[in-house]
């Protein structure tokens, strides 16, 4: 299994957490095309995966998601705590999850916010229609965490 280092914070992707992304996409569009259930657009995955970056992300919390496609303007996707399609939800919960899970495995740590958004953008940049709705011309660039900013450092605690 091949890691490669990508970002210039040194954050590494891998063979392993791509293809634990694009099972996981390709079984919930199956599971929605089979019961009739519109795929999720992008924006709608998106502000899933927002939200579920949150609910997962102890010490490197982030408040949402920036999305920047080819031709376009980045898109923000600020986590809303509120999830309408409680499928969705689920799915990018356990995909979150299952990533943690997969860097602690193979690179013994947490895996950074902009290595969760790295693998899941390297997956949709390659035929993203395969598992969302309007999809087709959407090309995606880069996904990046926002940071929750951090607050001033005023001197010593009294």
């Amino acid at each position: 299994m091949a890691w490669w280092t990508v970002g210039i914070h040194d954050d590494e992707i891998g063979d392993q957490p791509a293809n634990l992304v694009e099972i996981a996409l390709d079984e919930f569009a199956s599971a929605r095309r089979a019961d009739g259930t519109p795929l999720p657009t992008p924006a709608a995955f998106l502000d899933a995966l927002a939200n579920a970056m949150i609910r997962h992300g102890g010490p490197s919390a982030v408040r949402g998601i920036e999305e920047r496609a080819a031709g376009k303007d980045p898109v923000l996707h600020p986590g809303r705590g509120v999830d309408g399609d409680p499928q969705l939800a689920a799915l990018t919960d356990a995909l979150v999850a299952s990533l943690l899970d997969c860097y602690r495995r193979y690179l013994e740590r947490d895996a950074r916010p902009s290595e969760l958004c790295a693998v899941i953008a390297f997956v949709l940049r390659h035929e993203p229609e395969r598992f969302l709705a309007l999809a087709e011309n959407w090309n995606l660039q880069t996904l990046r965490p926002i940071p929750i900013p951090k607050l001033p450092d005023h001197g010593e605690a009294q």
